[in-house]
């Protein structure tokens, strides 16, 4: 919802416009994404959509949530089998996208999240559960199709804290991220 009404606020303001070129523009897309929390690859998927001033500065919201499952031994929980480890997150981001005279161009985005995380045995009753937070610095390579649509890969370190850092340890949640990003719309 709130990737809907970033793209709407953008959109308007270009439209707004008397014909002279807008400084103003949205966009919206997907985002797919792997890490490795406790050594293991974990897939992410989710969204984002952001608010564009003078085609270099952007400000957005995400969402990113593990598509798979994270099989964790070796925690004392009085289980007999291995538990299942399930988070996700949302958040803000601010990016800088430098001036664009190719086709392709870096950008820097500084997302900052907040959501869950939560272990589960086998039957899948929550063993443990605790608030997470994100921070994941990302240099992104975009190519532009055409003025509407843009393809960027991204690479950067996913740092994830958890309130309870007993449980989930900081060292195990955090580990590098590779990724693609789609965007659509007014750059």
């Amino acid at each position: 919802m709130l990737l809907a009404a970033l793209l709407f606020i953008g959109l308007s303001a270009e439209a707004q416009t008397d014909n002279s070129p807008s400084k103003w523009g949205a966009y919206g897309g997907m985002q797919v994404s792997s890490s490795a929390p406790f050594a293991q690859p974990v897939l992410w998927v989710g969204g984002h959509g952001a608010v564009v001033y003078d085609s270099h500065w952007a400000i957005g919201a995400f969402g990113s949530g593990a598509v798979n499952n994270v099989n964790v031994s070796g925690l004392d929980f009085n289980q007999n089998g291995d538990l299942s480890l399930n988070m996700g997150f949302g958040g803000l981001f601010l990016e800088y996208i430098r001036p664009r005279k190719k086709p392709y161009i870096p950008s820097v985005r500084i997302p900052f999240g907040f959501g869950g995380i939560s272990l589960e045995d086998l039957a899948e009753n929550k063993v443990a559960k605790s608030d997470l937070y994100s921070f994941s610095p990302r240099l992104n390579w975009e190519f532009h199709l055409n003025d509407y649509f843009c393809i960027g890969f991204f690479s950067g370190y996913q740092m994830l804290w958890a309130k309870d850092n007993v449980t989930f340890n900081q060292n195990d949640l955090s580990s590098w991220e590779y990724g693609l990003s789609l965007k659509v719309g007014r750059f």
